[in-house]
C-alpha cells in the first residue's frame, strides 16, 4: 500500500520497524493518506511468485471503498496473457479494517494447513459474507446535529474516521 505523510511518499514494506515508525508518527499527530496499489505495482510484486509457479490469492480491500480490487483484476488479466498457466485469484473482500484482516489471517491459516488454492478461495468467499463490519461516518465538515450516526454496512462510506465495531453475523 502506498501512503503519504505530509509531502513524503512511502510504500508499506510490511517491515515491523516501518510499522512502529508509522504508528509513532500517528501518535505524535501525523495524518497519513493512502492511495491504491497500481496494476504495475501488482505485476512487479506477483511476477516473482509466478516464476516459482506459486498460486496467488489476493484479498483486496472492499471494492466499494477502494479501486484496488479493480487494479488487481487488471494486473491479473495482464499477467495471464504472459503466463497463461498462472493461478491468480483476486477476491473482493467487500470489507475494510478488522474484517479485511480476519480474511487475511484465515487465508494464511488455510495455506499453513495445506489447503489448496481452490479450497482457500471457496472458504474465503463463504466466510466473507458472515463478517459484518460496522463503520461510523463522523463528518467533521458538517455541524454536529447533521452528522450521520447510523452505521454503514459494507460499501462506500466517505471519510470514515473510526471503526466502531466488527462482529460476525449469526
Amino acid at each position: 500500500m502506498n501512503y503519504a505523510i505530509g509531502d513524503k511518499n512511502y510504500t508499506d514494506t510490511m517491515d515491523p520497524k516501518d510499522l512502529k515508525s508509522f504508528y509513532d508518527g500517528m501518535r505524535s499527530g501525523d495524518t497519513p493518506k493512502t492511495s491504491q496499489v497500481t496494476p504495475y505495482q501488482f505485476t512487479e510484486f506477483w511476477t516473482p511468485l509466478l516464476e516459482k509457479k506459486q498460486p496467488i490469492i489476493h484479498i483486496a480491500l472492499g471494492s466499494g471503498i477502494s479501486g484496488t480490487w479493480a487494479n488487481a483484476v487488471s494486473a491479473a488479466d495482464m499477467l495471464m496473457q504472459d503466463h497463461p498457466d498462472a493461478d491468480i485469484r483476486v477476491i473482493d473482500s467487500t470489507l475494510a479494517s478488522v474484517g479485511y484482516g480476519m480474511l487475511a489471517i484465515l487465508a494464511a491459516d488455510l495455506r499453513d494447513c495445506g489447503s489448496s488454492a481452490d479450497e482457500c478461495q471457496m472458504q474465503l468467499e463463504k466466510v466473507k459474507s458472515n463478517i459484518n463490519t460496522l463503520l461510523y461516518d463522523r463528518r467533521p465538515d458538517l455541524p454536529l446535529p447533521q452528522r450521520q450516526s447510523q452505521p454503514h454496512r459494507h460499501g462506500h462510506s466517505p471519510r470514515i474516521e473510526h471503526l466502531a465495531d466488527t462482529q460476525s453475523r449469526p
